[in-house]
């Protein structure tokens, strides 16, 4: 009977298998950094009335942000995945026409998560490497 009890009683300790991405994310702060010669530019976005963002990223691995950039509203929606630190999210391309893939390194730290991905930004022809470091809190 003892053995018994104590086995009935392990299963309570059943661990959450969900992926820690999963959730309502609230961004807090945007910061671009434009590797231009011979000085680098940083342009940095806090979350205010003018710019915003809320990111869902639910459990059956669709996507869908909305908010406010420079004044203007957007909406976003698609798929997302995740493997080891990379998050992938597929946007299904209904304001461009074309899908968008985004692939960020990303952590989290408690409720913070921090997302940076990296593009080109042209200026007269010249390509300049650009590094997007975009942070969200979990509401």
């Amino acid at each position: 009977m003892l053995p018994l009890l104590f086995w009935l009683g392990c299963e309570d300790d059943a661990t959450d298998d969900t992926n820690p991405l999963v959730g309502v994310w609230e961004m807090t702060t945007v910061s671009i950094l434009i590797e231009t010669e011979p000085f680098p530019q940083t342009i940095t976005y806090n979350s205010d009335a003018n710019n915003n963002e809320t990111m869902i990223l639910a459990e059956d691995g669709t996507y869908s942000s909305s908010g406010i950039l420079d004044g203007d509203s957007f909406s976003n929606s698609g798929s997302w995945s995740s493997t080891s630190n990379k998050l992938t999210i597929i946007e299904d391309g209904e304001t461009l026409g074309i899908e968008i893939e985004l692939i960020f390194d990303f952590s989290i730290s408690g409720s913070t998560l921090t997302l940076i991905g990296s593009d080109t930004y042209i200026v007269f022809d010249t390509e300049y490497n650009m590094v997007i470091t975009i942070t969200y809190t979990k509401s």
